[in-house]
């Protein structure tokens, strides 16, 4: 999926490249000498001058949303010009928070509640995977 993104942004326009993560919690030493230690592939792309960091195997994931465990990876550009290991930074990402609001009514012996929740990154993510394939009625 990502391999693919990155040739139809290229299409479009968009600066983007392949990007390998390291996930697992080894640190920067585990992976000094050349390796095949990367276990993931997400994409970068420059978007308005801005760079973005985008995970391409959720289906529930909204664009811009970086999962937590890729946030402080270690990573490496796969571009013809860089070969810095870097870790990759929440800069631009969407911000992960939940927002409630509750409104309560009292009248009369009647009491009716109504509450909203506003959840953006993970927390959204975590939502439409939870109600995935369960239709309306339920």
């Amino acid at each position: 999926m990502s391999t693919l993104f990155v040739a139809i942004a290229k299409q479009v326009g968009l600066k983007s490249n392949l990007v390998l993560v390291l996930t697992r919690p080894n640190g920067e030493k585990g992976i000094i000498l050349p390796s095949f230690d990367f276990d993931h592939c997400i994409v970068r792309v420059i978007i308005d001058g801005k760079e973005h960091f985008i995970e391409l195997t959720s289906d529930v994931l909204a664009f811009n949303s970086l999962p937590k465990y890729l946030r402080g990876s270690a990573a490496l550009n796969i571009t013809s010009d860089n070969d810095t290991l870097f870790h990759i930074p929440a800069i631009n990402a969407q911000n992960n928070k939940t927002i409630r609001k509750s409104i309560i009514l009292i009248e009369n012996e009647n009491l009716s509640v109504k509450r909203e929740n506003l959840r953006m990154g993970e927390g959204a993510a975590e939502m439409r995977f939870n109600f995935k394939g369960i239709d309306t009625e339920k």
